[in-house]
């Protein structure tokens, strides 16, 4: 009964040691991710950038997306206003 509960101990151990390495690899993946995507860009990757990317991307989609609904004057502003915060954003 001993070996059993050994065994058992064993096997946990392995098994939350292999969830805590997938974890660890998954995060330092999506690091390298962020860092590739600074370098790509020429930008400082900080959490104030990476907001300001994804709310420029966002303007960059509402815009197009005006204008193909026809809405000239919404769709440009929202162009123009995505093209001035990415252009202050990426060097």
């Amino acid at each position: 009964m001993e070996d059993f509960f050994h065994w058992l101990g064993e096997q946990t151990g392995t098994v939350l040691r292999a969830l805590v390495e997938l974890l660890v690899s998954a995060f330092y993946g999506i690091g390298d991710f962020f860092a590739g995507l600074g370098t790509s860009l020429g930008m400082n990757i900080t959490l104030i950038n990476l907001l300001f990317l994804i709310l420029g991307v966002y303007l960059l989609y509402s815009g197009f997306r005006q204008l193909l609904r026809r809405a000239l004057l919404g769709g440009i502003v929202r162009l123009a206003l995505a093209v001035l915060l990415l252009t202050w954003l990426i060097n």
